[in-house]
């Protein structure tokens, strides 16, 4: 399994790497249009000093799974939300939920770079199981760079790969800071559907791999959304969204957990509450054993309303599709959006 595991990582590391090379290659090679200083705009940091219309008219971010689903447009803003997650009560929690505030910032450093900061926040856990403590802490952060490599306004289409890191900087008590951190490359992309400035409907979707820098302490996987919204007016927009989680290779299970009848391995505790291996889903990463193979899907519905002066609000409801549902019962997540 080892050998398994290591090769894995090793061919994910190359992805990394050729992706790393080829993002700020395409800066150089791909068209950027016309130059933004003849528009009356900088070169760099165009939003702080000039207007120009950094999504294509209609549409509007993502509003799930926003740890890893990232906008494949060159914005800059800031990007507040929070969630309330419910546990099963199959899952080692047994029930209870979680709760989490978070911020996420974005900046253009050209028409088409931009600087990405998408995870950090605060997680407060309270567990239904009798053994487990009620607990609150940091996440890790997570940030990167991102670069609109196809951006194609006359038929709406715009393409964007993403490569974020995420360093284990968080909370030991909101089972955060675990491994040695990893890359997450990632694509992303956005269609719209219609008329040209006009489009109602619109598609965005990525797709990436969680590659841990020590594969003993994290597991890897890939993971892929897809969002369709349709514009029924200028001031609702309403959208379904399908997101989803497959473990490509195990973590060694180690991960010493705190309870109340002491510190046991996580390995221990798994088989001890007879739940067998899982995973953190797109929260945290644990390094569960028993995992490779397996998929977790949720669908959601939700609506943005867009604000005028670059406000947007939205919330969303989840829930899981498939059996296999590790911390998944359901989850509302709401977001206050400020671009500028």
């Amino acid at each position: 399994m080892g050998s398994i595991v290591s090769r894995s990582v090793s061919r994910s590391a190359v992805l990394a790497a050729a992706l790393w090379l080829f993002v700020p290659a395409a800066a150089f090679a791909a068209d950027p249009g016309a130059p933004a200083a003849s528009r009356g705009c900088p070169e760099f940091f165009p939003d702080f000093s000039c207007e120009r219309e950094a999504r294509f008219p209609g549409f509007v971010m993502p509003s799930t799974a926003p740890y890893l689903f990232e906008d494949p447009f060159t914005t800059t803003g800031a990007y507040f939300w929070g969630a309330w997650h419910q546990f099963p009560e199959s899952s080692v929690f047994e029930g209870g939920n979680a709760g989490l505030l978070a911020l996420a910032l974005r900046v253009a450093i050209t028409e088409r770079l931009s600087f990405v900061a998408s995870k950090d926040g605060f997680l407060m856990i309270y567990p239904d199981n009798p053994i487990l403590w009620q607990s609150s802490g940091a996440v890790d952060l997570a940030g990167g760079f991102k670069y609109e490599l196809v951006r194609m306004p006359e038929v709406q289409f715009v393409l964007s790969p993403v490569l974020r890191f995420e360093a284990p900087v968080g909370s030991p008590r909101a089972f955060q800071g675990i491994g040695h951190g990893a890359a997450l490359p990632s694509l992303s992309f956005g269609k719209g559907f219609g008329e040209i400035g006009a489009s109602d409907l619109h598609l965005l979707g990525d797709i990436g791999v969680f590659i841990p820098f020590n594969a003993a302490h994290n597991s890897s996987y890939i993971w892929y959304d897809v969002h369709f919204d349709y514009r029924v007016a200028d001031w609702f927009v309403p959208f379904v969204s399908l997101n989803g989680q497959s473990w490509v290779s195990d973590g060694n299970g180690e991960l010493r957990v705190n309870t109340k009848l002491g510190e046991l391995s996580l390995n221990t505790a798994q088989a001890a509450l007879g739940t067998g291996g899982f995973e953190g889903v797109d929260l945290t990463n644990l390094g569960s054993r028993d995992v490779a193979g397996s998929t977790v899907l949720v669908g959601g519905v939700g609506f943005r309303i867009p604000l005028p002066h670059g406000l947007s609000i939205s919330a969303a409801w989840q829930a899981p599709l498939t059996s296999t549902k590790y911390l998944w019962r359901q989850r509302v997540t709401t977001g206050l959006a400020w671009e500028f």
